[in-house]
């Protein structure tokens, strides 16, 4: 293997890539080195990658490496995927952005390829351990081709039960948009629905939040939740006000009487 790897310029033009945060774009460049003729490597566990690639960066923690790993695997950057007993990763389009690249005068790859079929794998965030998407490469691909024709690609993350790609912009547009809506509350109920409805995933997220959020505005807002139960001092408020109510018709009638 090389003792190294020169990228091309175009990197910087990459939309995929100036969407990503900059722990995922860390990582990114710390495996690049790494990577074999065909832009791969492979791992037996994350405790492993993180000894080879960053092994002085003492504030990186399990969890970190491994959402940024899922961050690259979600927009398309790289691929996980099982090789024999270990973990593999295939850099997306590694020739084309690779700059001098001397296949003869390197070793084979010994890590095999990603084919047709093959299940993608997320790190757990509870364990560090792998964990299979069931949705096939095949699928995933044109799931993912669709979801990135959006202006921001947003989507429902399934394996960390989170949304993904919802920036700022977007949180502001939405408030301002739907002024009766709590953004945040409806965005909670989304997700639940969405777990508790798996096989219902959609091509445009964007789309789904918008509709949902227009019809919760039509529908006069968040609904906020109701006092099963008067406390004390409100209970205790309103019969000072109703004795006083009292007190008052009683001098009335009396004034009334007298006159």
């Amino acid at each position: 293997m090389a003792r190294g790897r020169m990228l091309d310029k175009r990197i910087s033009q990459s939309k995929k890539f100036g969407k990503i945060s900059d722990k995922a774009r860390t990582i990114y460049f710390m495996i690049y080195p790494h990577l074999d003729r065909e832009g791969r490597i492979a791992f037996d566990d994350l405790e492993d990658l993180k000894e080879e690639i960053i092994p002085r960066f003492k504030n990186w923690t399990l969890k970190k490496l491994a959402l940024s790993l899922n961050e690259l695997a979600d927009i398309g950057l790289v691929h996980l995927y099982p090789n024999s007993e270990k973990i593999a990763i295939e850099f997306y389009k590694f020739s084309e952005f690779q700059i001098g690249l001397r296949r003869d005068r390197e070793a084979e790859s010994k890590i095999s390829p990603l084919q047709k079929g093959d299940e993608l794998l997320r790190i757990n965030l509870d364990s560090y351990k792998l964990n299979i998407n069931k949705v096939k490469l095949n699928e995933y691909n044109e799931q993912s081709a669709e979801l990135r024709k959006t202006p921001q690609f947003i989507f429902f993350d399934f394996i960390e039960k989170a949304w993904k790609g919802i920036i700022n912009e977007d949180l502001k547009f939405f408030k301002e948009t739907f002024s009766a809506v709590d953004i945040e509350a409806e965005l909670k109920k989304m997700a639940a629905w969405f777990l508790a409805n798996p096989e219902k995933k959609k091509k445009n997220y964007r789309r789904f939040i918008t509709n949902w959020l227009s019809r919760t505005q039509e529908r006069g807002g968040t609904a906020q939740p109701k006092m099963a139960f008067k406390s004390f001092d409100q209970q205790r408020k309103e019969e000072i006000q109703k004795d006083y109510q009292r007190l008052e018709e009683r001098l009335k009638e009396k004034k009334d009487a007298g006159n």
